[in-house]
This record gives structure tokens, sequence and C-alpha cells, in this order.
């Protein structure tokens, strides 16, 4: 699982850091996002995600008789998961700002490739 997370997260990051390189600026928006998704995908396969542990909201466990250690371990840690929250509504925010920053940006100012673009201080 370590290595098919640590493939994806590379994959991600380089597809994004690739688009942050290009002109256009739809592929800005897009590379943002790569990076946005691999740093989720980072946190979750640093948090250790296992399969058979249980929300920490969940009381009862079925057979478990002690509440002490034993039942304390099979709980999942709750930091990984408030972190991808986070991460998820910030990355969220910031791509949406992004989007209308980009879109305004195509309509007010001239890209790149245009004609219409002129060196400061001349005039004409």
């Amino acid at each position: 699982m370590a290595i098919v997370s640590a493939a994806l997260v590379t994959i991600l990051f380089t597809g994004g850091s690739y688009l942050l390189l290009s002109r256009s600026r739809f592929d800005l928006v897009l590379g943002i996002a790569l990076l946005s998704a691999g740093t989720n995908i980072l946190l979750i396969s640093m948090g250790g995600w296992d399969p058979s542990s249980l929300p920490a909201f969940v009381t009862d466990l079925g057979q478990a008789e002690d509440r002490g250690r034993e039942v304390a371990e099979t709980y999942a840690d709750p930091l990984p998961q408030a972190l991808i929250l986070t991460a998820l509504v910030i990355g969220f925010g910031f791509l949406s700002f992004l989007i209308v920053l980009v879109s305004r940006s195509e309509v007010d100012l001239p890209g790149p490739n245009d004609e219409e673009v002129s060196v400061r201080g001349e005039s004409g």
C-alpha cells in the first residue's frame, strides 16, 4: 500500500509541476489542483491508514471486555483525518479563487501570445 501511494503522489506532483511550468492559464489551475490532490494523498499515507481500525466516535466494540489499552489501539487516529479535511477545504477555496482570477484575467489582460502586448513606456 505504501509503494502504491508513494507512486501516486510522485505522479501527481510531477504532473502538477509540469503543468505549472506551462504557459496556459488553464494548465496553471489544473497543475495546482494536481498538487493539492497529491498533498492530500501524502497526508493520508503519512497517517497510516488501517482498514481494521474503528472511527473515534464508535463506542460499542462487541467482544471487547476491557476498555483500556486494547480498545485504544483499535481506534483510528483522528489527527490525519482532521488535516485532510482542513486541506480539502482550503484547497477548494483557493482553487475556486484561482479559477475566478484566471477567468477574469482572460477577459481583461492580453495573453502571452497576443499581439496587443506592448513594452512599458512605448506608446502607440
